[in-house]
């Protein structure tokens, strides 16, 4: 036990890794992976699907073998974990405004769970279809304007996590873009894949940091008042 911890009671000592700090941090950490970790998985039960070519949500399509899991295991928890990670942060920060708008991006991957893309992703289709593409569509322009909220409005957050977003915003409507024109077709899903590592990774980074000041907090000696030493 260190000094700074020697003699504060445990349940005190403890106190700020059962915050909605370190809560928020979970969220966040937690759909970090499962964003990562998901299509790399899915992927491996599919031989013929390319990762440059194909969207992510191609993974979790109507009439696929592990769809349906895809979609419950897979995007589901994502996107819970992700407005998770939007309710608590808006609560810690403020700044609702940003954290509603960035949100977009979990309920797109809730709705990739109950509204599967039909196969190849079309950009018509039939109503779950365009529920998907609708939803889709506001993950990167919600998640990017989000972004670009926070950074300028959103002080309470740490000067490298504003400048992040700012950047993050910017790269996230260029990739999004380009995975839309048709002459990029063959790359549309690495756009789709970069579109989404800056958004996960802005949440992940935030997230981390979160986590860290939650140990420190842990490891930081109580102010007690100074004992009365009168006769």
């Amino acid at each position: 036990m260190s000094d700074a911890t020697r003699g504060r009671p445990i349940a005190a000592r403890f106190e700020p890794l059962v915050s909605g700090r370190v809560l928020l941090a979970l969220c966040g950490l937690l759909a970090f992976a499962l964003a990562l970790g998901t299509p790399i998985a899915a992927a491996s039960k599919a031989p013929t699907y390319d990762h440059c070519t194909r969207f992510i949500s191609e993974l979790g399509a109507r009439g696929t073998p592990h769809g349906v899991l895809v979609g419950l295991a897979g995007f589901l928890p994502t996107g819970l974990f992700v407005l998770g990670f939007c309710a608590l942060a808006g609560r810690l920060h403020g700044c609702l405004p940003g954290f509603m708008s960035f949100s977009a991006v979990g309920f797109a991957y809730v709705a990739a769970a109950f509204f599967p893309c039909e196969p190849g992703c079309p950009v018509s289709g039939g109503p779950a279809q365009q529920v998907h593409n609708l939803l889709g569509s506001l993950e990167y322009l919600g998640g990017a304007a989000g972004l670009a909220v926070l950074s300028v409005r959103c002080s309470s957050l740490p000067s490298w996590s504003r400048a992040f977003a700012v950047v993050a915003a910017g790269l996230v409507l260029l990739s999004f873009a380009l995975m839309l024109l048709p002459d990029q077709a063959p790359w549309r899903g690495l756009w789709q894949r970069f579109a989404d590592a800056n958004l996960f990774g802005w949440m992940g980074g935030l997230a981390l940091w979160h986590l860290t000041r939650a140990f420190a907090a842990a490891g930081t000696p109580a102010h007690h008042p100074p004992k009365d030493r009168s006769p």
